[in-house]
């Protein structure tokens, strides 16, 4: 069995881009232009910009999810001109909207989201370490075992739901972490919580970009 440092280990990852501009298929309007920037593994970066001037785009971009667009201009993974969706296993995404199971409880759509999406050579026991890392650093000890909830039932707070769904990502082990408004909605403590946690994944080599709407939070 794999040790706790050991699962730990991953791939650092140096994201470049150079005048990426994406155009919209059939038409000359262009939601990006001339994006030129870097992401550093270690680093939590902030992407920040008034509603409609695409900022979601640009994540879309460089998670390489970016659909019924053209992209122009240059993306450079560790130096090299490879396709972002070479990294895709080692790349999470986190969407603004919540894609938790309110009918699971907490710890049940972590433990499902890591057998969905950890190598099946990987242990069992391994992937339990995974899940138990991912709980302990989001902070969700406490409500494990609550079920997340629905319209219909009152299950776990805001703060702690979005915690779970940015947990849902984090089980891969990201080297990359994209996330889409992720502190959106929630009140300040929360939101410090889930900062807390994502920093801590940042001194842990793990390369963060995420759109933001509170800086004074940084």
């Amino acid at each position: 069995m794999a040790t706790d440092t050991e699962i730990r280990t991953r791939p650092m990852i140096e994201v470049a881009f150079k005048d990426l501009t994406l155009t919209l298929k059939g038409s000359r309007k262009k939601l990006l232009r001339s994006i030129t920037g870097k992401l550093m593994p270690g680093r939590v970066a902030a992407v920040m910009g008034p509603s409609g001037a695409g900022k979601t785009t640009f994540l879309s971009a460089l998670a390489g999810k970016a659909t019924g667009c053209a992209v122009s201009g240059h993306v450079l993974i560790n130096g090299k001109a490879e396709p972002v969706r070479a990294y895709k296993k080692i790349i999470g995404f986190v969407p603004q909207d919540d894609i938790v199971h309110g009918n699971l409880t907490v710890e049940e759509n972590i433990w499902f989201s890591a057998r969905c999406r950890l190598s099946a050579e990987m242990s069992k026991a391994d992937k339990v370490l995974v899940v138990e890392r991912v709980i302990e650093s989001l902070g969700l000890q406490a409500v494990r075992e609550s079920l997340v909830g629905t319209v219909e039932k009152r299950g776990i707070s805001g703060g702690q739901r979005k915690r779970v769904n940015v947990g849902l990502e984090m089980v891969i082990e990201p080297s990359l972490l994209i996330l889409d408004e992720p502190t959106s909605g929630l009140d300040s403590s929360s939101s410090q919580l889930l900062l807390r946690a994502l920093r801590r994944e940042a001194l842990e080599g793990v390369n963060i970009c995420m759109v933001v709407h509170q800086p004074r939070l940084f």
